[in-house]
């Protein structure tokens, strides 16, 4: 991965994918050259409230 920005380095995607993660989920993507990257975050359903 890459950034075409010439600040930063893409932190805050981290910090998502920590978060995702803590809470049972997943971050993934899928890029193709010339169109761009598409971000898939997955989370477990809600639980039920006891």
């Amino acid at each position: 991965m890459f950034t075409t920005k010439s600040k930063g380095q893409g932190f805050r995607l981290a910090v998502i994918k920590r978060m995702t993660e803590s809470l049972g989920g997943s971050v993934s993507f899928e890029s193709e050259e010339g169109k761009g990257t598409t971000f898939i975050i997955r989370l477990p359903p809600p639980r039920a409230k006891r």
